[in-house]
């Protein structure tokens, strides 16, 4: 029990950590480059991980799919519009892509504006990550 509550800690932790570079081998990509913001203050937007390398990945799992922050740009730079929110006292153990494998997990998107998706992998030294290329959400016009 020991063991899996650290392995836990750990990946939260790595989850969570400030990354150093692109990962390669990973490819994250949502569904449309445009999102309409409906007359509902949010929208879904749904976006995969595919593993394009030739050995395992192991990614965040927030219960439900893969964990993933949501920026968007400011200015020249991504900052952070929402982070990696999981439950509290949850125990979730990697999503481990073998080669050619995906897997998926959304996010809620309530302001206009210009985001990426942007997915840590775990368990690796350097806190390597992919993002998305960016989309934009935008308000329906009347």
């Amino acid at each position: 029990m020991r063991a899996v509550l650290s392995a836990a800690a750990a990946l939260l932790l790595a989850a969570c950590s400030d990354a150093s570079g692109p990962a390669s081998g990973l490819r994250v990509e949502t569904s449309k480059s445009v999102y309409p913001l409906p007359g509902t203050p949010t929208v879904t937007v749904p976006y995969s991980v595919r593993n394009t390398g030739s050995t395992p990945v192991g990614l965040a799992n927030c219960g439900d799919g893969v964990a993933a922050e949501l920026q968007r740009r400011s200015g020249g730079t991504w900052v952070t519009a929402a982070p990696i929110e999981c439950p509290a006292f949850a125990v979730y153990a990697p999503i481990v892509l073998a080669p050619g494998e995906a897997a998926f997990g959304e996010t809620e998107v309530t302001v206009a504006g210009e985001y990426r998706i942007r997915v840590a992998v775990v368990e690796a030294e350097g806190s390597p990550y992919a993002a998305s290329r960016g989309f934009a959400v935008r308000w329906l016009e009347d």
